[in-house]
C-alpha cells in the first residue's frame, strides 16, 4: 500500500519502519520506527531471528509483515506503534490476485486467524487502526468437534474492494459465500449481505 523495499517501508506520513538485523542476528531482529529526523528513531519490537520478514503494509497505526522460514511464508505479524505484536497464521496472504488486505478510511481490514486463537474464532474479519488490532466480526460463529479436536467455523473474509466509497468483501456464512457491504459501524451490525 505504501512504498517499500525489503528492509523498510514508509508509513505514508513521512515516517518509516525498518528492520535492523545487525545488533544480534542470531537471536533477534529489531523493528524500528523513525520520522524525518532519524535521531528520533525508536525500537518498536524484537522479532525472532531465524525468520526473514517482508513488509506487506504500513501506516501510522503500525506495520504488517510476512514471516518466512527457509523461503516459505509461515505467517504474518502485525506490530502496533506501541510495540504490541499479533501473530497470524498464514491466512493473510494474497492468492491469485485476490485482495485479502485492504486499507479503508485509515483502517486496515483483513481476514485472518491469530496463532493464539483460544476462543476459537477461526479465520474471521480483523481490523488494525491507530487504537488497536482487534477482531472486527466473527461472521461464522461456532465450533465443531472431530475425533476429539475442536475446530472453529471460519468465514474466510477475502476479495476486499471499495466501490462508491463503500467497503465490500466476501465471507462464508453458514456454508454460503456472501458479498458483505460495510456500512460504517465497527460492530458490523448495520452491514448488509446478499
Amino acid at each position: 500500500l505504501n512504498s517499500a523495499t525489503n528492509n523498510f517501508r514508509m508509513d505514508g506520513n513521512n515516517g518509516m519502519y525498518y528492520i535492523d538485523t545487525s545488533y544480534n542476528p542470531t537471536t533477534k531482529h529489531n523493528l524500528f520506527f523513525t520520522d524525518q529526523n532519524t535521531a528520533n528513531a525508536y525500537k518498536m519490537a524484537d522479532l525472532p531471528a531465524g525468520n526473514k520478514y517482508e513488509f506487506l503494509w504500513a501506516n501510522q497505526s503500525g506495520v504488517l509483515l510476512s514471516k518466512y522460514l527457509n523461503n516459505n511464508v509461515t505467517g504474518q505479524v502485525f506490530v502496533s506503534k506501541q510495540g504490541q505484536i499479533y501473530n497470524f497464521d498464514n491466512s493473510l496472504k494474497n492468492e491469485g490476485g485476490t485482495k485479502n488486505i485492504i486499507e479503508y478510511k485509515n483502517t486496515v481490514y483483513t481476514g485472518g486467524k491469530l496463532v493464539t486463537d483460544t476462543p476459537y474464532y477461526g479465520t474471521e474479519l480483523w481490523r488494525m487502526d491507530t487504537q488497536n488490532c482487534a477482531l472486527a466480526k466473527d461472521f461464522y460463529t461456532g465450533t465443531t468437534v472431530f475425533n476429539g479436536t475442536t475446530f472453529a467455523y471460519s468465514s474466510n473474509p477475502s476479495v476486499f474492494f471499495v466501490l462508491n466509497d463503500q467497503l465490500y468483501f466476501t465471507a462464508l456464512i453458514s456454508g454460503v459465500t456472501k458479498l458483505i457491504r460495510f456500512n460504517g459501524d465497527f460492530t458490523f451490525n448495520n452491514s448488509q449481505n446478499n
